[in-house]
């Protein structure tokens, strides 16, 4: 059986180099997220040979994640035997991976769509063009933020974590009663665990601010995938400054256009969260499941 700990600064250099040969494309399977939702999910790690296993603790249940690693395996069923106990629920599976369970274990495996998981997809051309009658609001937005305001964005640094806890802290306020608060407090901590960490998490992250009159008006955190895509772990821009945060999405993308699509992670189950995704237009879904191993 495999020896958890809890997942650690330390360690976070042999997960990342473990994390660039798997062919995951869950936002959730990033360190930095797992970081951030830590003190939720009291996120676990075993390393065993090419392969980083994960666990997580919820409402006093123990769940497994993927496997994050080398995805060559003949026989999936027994390496779960070897390394978990019996009976064990894997959650945040993504589509692909059931597939590739179904195909090899089909009568090992039952599996339970979760919709509060799924992550949202989109074209990296679409937020940087806004293209469209489908996006005819989101650029009129755009087009006022520019013609009103003079702006810069510039990288994030430690200087500006001050100013950033502020905005967040602002903005809840503004959309008191939209978001459930327990969840606006745990994203508020998830925000903080990253920004307390910023000079160890910035050569690996892509931070950027959108600054008017001196004042940020709107911030994204996010990080490259694998394959050079892009997620996104927090973006938040006032509400009441109108395009702030259309525009800032705009400039974050056009600086990577060798990305072709933009993963926004899951909704959470967040209703409000739920309808600012769908507002972007995403252009595909990353589906989970639970799965549990007979």
């Amino acid at each position: 059986m495999l020896k958890f700990e809890a997942i650690s600064l330390e360690k976070m250099d042999q997960y990342l180099d473990i994390k660039k040969r798997c062919p995951s494309k869950n936002a959730d399977d990033s360190f930095f997220f797992m970081w951030a939702w830590k003190e939720l999910y009291n996120y676990e790690w075993a390393f065993s040979g090419n392969m980083c296993w994960v666990r997580y603790y919820y409402d006093g249940k123990i769940y497994y994640k993927i496997p994050i690693g080398i995805w060559k395996q003949k026989n999936w069923i027994n390496l779960f035997a070897r390394k978990l106990p019996p009976h064990s629920e894997l959650r945040n599976v993504s589509e692909d991976f059931a597939l590739r369970l179904l195909r090899k274990d089909n009568d090992h495996f039952t599996f339970r769509e979760d919709p509060d998981t799924m992550e949202y997809i989109y074209k990296r051309q679409d937020i940087t063009e806004l293209p469209g009658k489908k996006f005819h609001v989101k650029r009129q937005h755009v087009n006022f933020f520019e013609k009103i305001y003079e702006y810069e964005q510039k990288e994030i640094e430690e200087d500006d974590i001050k100013d950033i806890q502020m905005l967040f802290q602002f903005e809840q306020r503004q959309t008191l009663g939209e978001y459930d608060p327990e969840f606006s407090e745990e994203e508020y901590i998830a925000l903080n665990r990253i920004l307390k960490n910023w000079k160890i998490f910035k050569p690996h992250l892509i931070g950027k601010i959108l600054i008017v009159q001196n004042q940020p008006v709107s911030f994204i955190i996010g990080e490259k995938q694998n394959n050079n895509n892009l997620q996104i772990l927090f973006e938040k821009s006032l509400s009441n400054i109108k395009g702030a945060g259309p525009t800032n999405c705009k400039l974050f993308a056009q600086a990577f256009p060798e990305a072709k699509y933009i993963n926004w992670g899951q909704d959470f189950g967040q209703a409000e969260l739920r309808r600012l995704r769908c507002s972007n237009k995403p252009c595909g879904f990353i589906k989970k499941f639970n799965a549990k191993i007979a």
